[in-house]
């Protein structure tokens, strides 16, 4: 029967906590891990990535290489999960996304497990909504909250239309059936 790593990939620096549990085929790369984050939160894969040990600051595990970056990175295509997450759950690593917005996911293995169905990927769960993609990070995530909760716009709000670019945008809300559809492969 084919293998599985089980995943929680939560985001950083916001409470309640927003976080999506998946399964991915063991023999995936960071590539595929990245994709199935992406589809997981409901970002669009418009910005750069890497996955790192260690905090911010840490050893780059695995993203795109890019030669106007001094840095070398290991590339996302060719760096199976398993050299880095081994056979057991409980190895952590950060997953930054949009360096401009500075989105930081806890990536963890819970575990891995054996499935009858063979797969690519699944989603299995999660609670709330990501951050709209290119929201201004961290605070202007908070302001997307309070508009969309009900808070008056400031003018620059009024004049970019903050509240279209939401439109039925609600922090609570995690539809994992309807998630499941596009994720599920």
């Amino acid at each position: 029967m084919p293998t599985y790593c089980e995943f929680d990939a939560a985001l950083c620096h916001i409470v309640p906590r927003i976080w999506r549990r998946f399964v991915l085929r063991r023999s995936a790369t960071f590539l595929d891990l990245h994709e199935a984050i992406q589809d997981a939160c409901g970002w669009e894969d418009a910005h750069l990535f890497e996955f790192r040990i260690g905090g911010r600051q840490g050893r780059r595990l695995a993203g795109i290489p890019d030669r106007e970056w001094d840095e070398e990175i290991p590339d996302a295509r060719k760096v199976q999960l398993a050299t880095f997450f081994g056979t057991t759950g409980g190895r952590r690593c950060l997953y930054l996304y949009d360096f401009g917005d500075g989105w930081e996911h806890e990536v963890t293995l819970r575990r891995i497990v054996t499935l009858k169905a063979s797969l690519r990927r699944r989603l299995l769960d999660g609670q709330r909504a990501f951050p709209p993609e290119d929201c201004g990070s961290y605070p202007g995530y908070e302001r997307c909250v309070a508009v969309a909760r009900g808070a008056r716009l400031t003018k620059d709000e009024q004049e970019c239309d903050l509240k279209r670019w939401l439109g039925d945008w609600d922090p609570e809300r995690f539809d994992l059936p309807a998630m499941k559809k596009h994720f599920d492969c």
